[in-house]
């Protein structure tokens, strides 16, 4: 057959199932069609259908050029008032200039062609209405007048009379996504899905069920929805006729809790420790932080983002507080460096002649004192102190008695250490006591000035009576007469030693 302006503009007349079918358990009978289009200028145009026992039908434009494929009419329970059982639905699709087409619908089966009503629904009114039908022997003819679908009804065995298919109503709508995590001032898309997909009107207007809600509808059954407050954030959708349903949101929490984590918790003068704090719970609607030192020595970097550095700048325990909206906050310490307690001495050598010298080391207590630097001075008047820079110092005895030095630290922490320094002599042996000499002898007699560590263990010998015996400056005694007299020695501070010496 040839093909007519009609099919030529608009691949003809295209057919697509406009209603919805229920699938599972319906009860369908098969008719055969051989549906015809004619327009007003070209001749007939073969149209075939398609052939299924499930819902395949529903959406699919009739194909004009396959004789093959079959229209399938499926019984209809409780539709269109429950007036009619079949029904083939049509939809004529093409431009304003296709008025005054003309459908020839084909029936296999003339018994039941008497009883076929026509129908076209209205897509401006949203109404059906009856449109011109004429038939002939086995064939139905409808003239179509507008855009639309065209309905060929048959009656049902209980048909109660009746013109007009029903239009199907919403009868439930769905939202998706239905459970899902949103962020103050985070946005989510909403999808509406209206029930049966038939539905005559499947309108969808939003609206806000929570007052921290605000929504942008899109007008196709879709919206997006902006969290503006804390707390679940509440949608619900509802049809034109009053159906409806809300989800929820869950939105972002009120601060619960805020903790700190350092990554140095030890600090030396000039460390920096970085500190990063955690808001609770992760969806918390505001997890700004402010910083203060609360004790201790230490400045404060605000990162603004959770974190900050803490520089050590004295010596002390240094605590730092974090605080989180809805009254939440967090205290870390960190150790910092400590002050001198103490200090404590040690001398080489624990005795000093007189000019003798020995070193002195301080020891500054805690070990990790921020300032382990001492001011050494003498705490006696024998003795001479040298600092040598490195928390020692040299001592040097001048005079006899113990030496003392003394050490004092930063923080005004002193010890003072004593050496034993040299003695005043306190007695004089000589050895032997008593000599017997004839004239021209002598003797070398010795003479130990006590204690030991006295500050000159030197003497002076003298003799009594040099015209008996006399004595050396190094204790040499000569006898010179006959005769008895006493040879002494002489310590540096008078401490006299004598021996007596017997000349015959």
């Amino acid at each position: 057959m040839k093909k007519s302006n009609f099919v030529k503009k608009l691949i003809a007349l295209a057919v697509s199932a406009f209603m919805a079918i229920g699938c599972a358990g319906t009860a369908f009978a098969a008719v055969d069609y051989t549906p015809t289009a004619k327009d007003v200028e070209a001749t007939d145009v073969t149209y075939t259908g398609i052939s299924s026992d499930d819902d395949c039908l529903r959406g699919k434009a009739l194909d004009p050029y396959d004789d093959s494929t079959r229209l399938m009419l499926k019984k209809f329970h409780s539709q269109y008032d429950g007036k009619y059982s079949l029904y083939l639905i049509i939809g004529i699709v093409g431009s304003a200039d296709d008025d005054g087409s003309r459908i020839t619908i084909v029936e296999d089966h003339a018994s039941t062609v008497s009883g076929m009503k026509v129908f076209q629904f209205d897509t401006k009114d949203s109404k059906w209405g009856t449109v011109s039908a004429s038939k002939g022997a086995g064939k139905i003819f409808v003239t179509v007048r507008k855009r639309g679908a065209i309905a060929i009804g048959i009656p049902g065995e209980s048909s109660g009379g009746g013109t007009t298919p029903k239009e199907k109503q919403a009868s439930s709508v769905t939202i998706t996504p239905s459970s899902k995590l949103i962020s103050y001032y985070g946005t989510v898309d909403l999808t509406a899905t209206v029930k049966p997909v038939d539905a005559v009107d499947k309108t969808v207007t939003w609206e806000a069920a929570s007052s921290n809600a605000s929504i942008a509808d899109h007008g196709d059954g879709t919206c997006s929805v902006t969290c503006t407050g804390a707390g679940n954030v509440k949608v619900t959708a509802k049809t034109a006729n009053n159906k409806k349903r809300t989800i929820t949101l869950t939105g972002p929490k009120a601060a619960s809790s805020v903790s700190l984590k350092a990554t140095v918790k030890k600090l030396a003068k000039g460390d920096t420790s970085f500190i990063t704090a955690t808001v609770k719970p992760d969806n918390a609607i505001d997890k700004t932080v402010t910083w203060e030192c609360l004790s201790g020595n230490a400045t404060i970097e605000d990162h603004g983002n959770g974190t900050c550095t803490v520089t050590c700048t004295d010596a002390g325990t240094i605590k730092i507080r974090a605080y989180a909206p809805n009254n939440k906050k967090a205290t870390i310490s960190l150790t910092g460096p400590k002050k001198a307690t103490g200090v404590s001495l040690k001398a080489n050598d624990k005795t000093l002649a007189l000019n003798g010298s020995t070193i002195v080391t301080a020891t500054v207590s805690p070990k990790d004192a921020l300032d382990k630097t001492v001011t050494w001075e003498s705490a006696s008047d024998n003795a001479r102190v040298t600092d040598n820079g490195d928390g020692t110092c040299t001592v040097t005895c001048t005079g006899a008695g113990n030496v003392k030095v003394k050490a004092t630290t930063v923080t005004g922490k002193s010890r003072t250490l004593t050496i034993t320094g040299p003695k005043n002599a306190t007695s004089v042996s000589v050895k032997k006591s008593s000599y017997k000499l004839g004239v021209g002898e002598t003797a070398q007699p010795t003479a130990t000035v006590n204690p030991k560590n006295v500050i000159d263990s030197s003497v002076t010998w003298s003799s009594e009576d040099p015209s008996i015996a006399t004595v050396s400056s190094e204790g040499l005694i000569t006898a010179v007469a006959p005769g008895k007299t006493y040879i002494y020695a002489t310590a540096h501070n008078g401490k006299v030693g004598k021996c007596t010496i017997t000349v015959k």
